[in-house]
């Protein structure tokens, strides 16, 4: 503890951040009882630690789980819009959907992130209130990836387990099917009177192919 006290009253530009390290490691034992460590001069460097890190993690997750509704949303935008195009084909529908939505996404999750947060002045000289490339990173450094990339990362990883809630609905049209036919095992029986409620109730939703090669 002593190094790490030693290397928090330094200048900033001059830590190794060790008191973080200690911070961390006590609140992995103490859990939120390490904001009353207290060092020289009644400073309470945990407290502010642990301040710093929910907000972090919060802007982190929510970020992320931001663009991954944004996403989603955008997708059964584009999935619409593409009706009005009047493609001669189905083929040529889920095509122009296809891309449009891969491009959205690639933006929204990557190219923005990158762009806003990175910093680039060596063939022009762009204004500090510039909304792109007069970020805090010049560079992919350690900060740059438990920023921006761990922010890339964990949309990634929403994107990729969004879709498995596809199961619940999966699991809602079973349970509709069996009350149809009085949870029985005879697969015959039904209550729907017309023959295209009947195909609407076992058929099932068309398979979105579009979504899935996005």
């Amino acid at each position: 503890m002593s190094r790490a006290i030693e290397d928090y009253l330094k200048p900033v530009d001059e830590r190794q951040f060790l008191m973080e390290c200690y911070c961390f490691d006590q609140f992995k034992e103490i859990g939120l009882k390490v904001t009353g460590i207290t060092v020289e001069d009644s400073l309470q460097p945990c407290g502010t630690w642990l301040q710093d890190y929910t907000v972090t993690l919060s802007v982190l997750y929510g970020v992320a789980v931001f663009i991954s509704i944004l996403n989603a949303t955008l997708r059964v935008v584009l999935r619409e819009m593409s009706r009005f195009e009047r493609a001669h084909t189905i083929t040529d529908k889920l095509s122009s959907a296809t891309t449009k939505m891969w491009v959205v996404q690639f933006v929204n999750s990557a190219l923005v992130l990158l762009l806003i947060n990175a910093r680039y002045q060596k063939l022009f000289k762009l204004p500090e209130n510039s909304p792109i490339l007069a970020g805090r990173f010049a560079d992919f450094n350690v900060e740059w990836y438990g920023a921006v990339g761990a922010t890339i990362a964990l949309t990634c990883f929403f994107n990729t387990v969004m879709p498995i809630f596809n199961f619940g609905f999966w699991v809602i049209s079973g349970c509709r099917r069996c009350c149809d036919r009085s949870c029985t095992y005879n697969t015959s029986k039904t209550r729907q009177i017309l023959q295209s409620e009947y195909e609407q109730l076992y058929i099932g939703p068309t398979f979105q192919l579009e979504n899935r090669y996005s």
